[in-house]
């Protein structure tokens, strides 16, 4: 009966031991499969950050802003890289960082389509303060103008009514025409940017009405 009961003691102790060596060949496969799977995470990361480096390059050339650097970067310079945390956790972080990065730069570039001039104004109503900006201009130097003309600065009656009458305006138009193509086109476009002349030229004229109520006051008043 000892034998039996030193036997069964044996048999009880190698199973104990078999089912440790299962237990722990479980989790060594566990193991390699999560750092198989993590593998697998982190070059798929990787490649996305190199695509991402390429279309911030291009994105920076685009803007016509300096290209970026990557320099890399120093472990105290990373918040939360020195917590210790789960490979996965890690991973969900840096897929969670490259998301935010890309949202960025899908926010960049959709204000590089905007133009420079009020980016949330209609093509028309933007263009329509270039003119009426360079019109102004235009009826302060038509002023200047009869100013001098009145003051005998300048004697040349002809000259200075077609500068006035013509030569301002037009200077206004070109001037404004100019100034569209600069300020009312998004510096990620190509495409050419609608200049709406006519409208322009209308803007541009209608400061002749205002000179002429202008002067038309000042002879009432002196």
């Amino acid at each position: 009966m000892p034998e039996d009961t030193g036997w069964s003691a044996y048999a009880a102790a190698a199973g104990r031991l078999a089912a440790i060596r299962a237990a722990e060949r479980d989790r060594a496969g566990g193991r390699r499969r999560d750092a198989e799977s993590a593998t697998a995470e982190l070059s798929e990361v990787s490649d996305q950050l190199v695509a991402q480096q390429a279309d911030l390059i291009e994105l920076a050339r685009t803007l016509r802003l300096p290209a970026p650097t990557f320099p890399p970067a120093d472990r105290t310079e990373i918040a939360g890289l020195a917590e210790e945390v789960a490979p996965a956790e890690r991973l969900a972080r840096a897929r969670q960082r490259l998301h935010d990065s890309n949202v960025a730069a899908d926010a960049a570039e959709e204000l590089g389509d905007a133009p420079l001039l009020l980016p949330g104004w209609r093509p028309r109503a933007r263009v329509a303060v270039v003119y009426a900006g360079c019109s102004v201009g235009a009826l302060i130097g038509q002023l200047v103008m009869i100013g001098l003309y009145s003051n005998r600065a300048v004697t040349d009656q002809i000259g200075t009514y077609a500068w006035t009458c013509c030569g301002f305006p037009a200077l206004a138009f070109f001037a404004g025409y100019l100034l569209v193509g600069l300020l009312c086109r998004p510096r990620s476009s190509t495409k050419p940017v609608d200049r709406f002349p006519r409208m322009g030229a209308a803007l541009c004229v209608a400061s002749l009405p205002v000179y002429a109520l202008v002067l038309a006051a000042v002879g009432a008043l002196f």
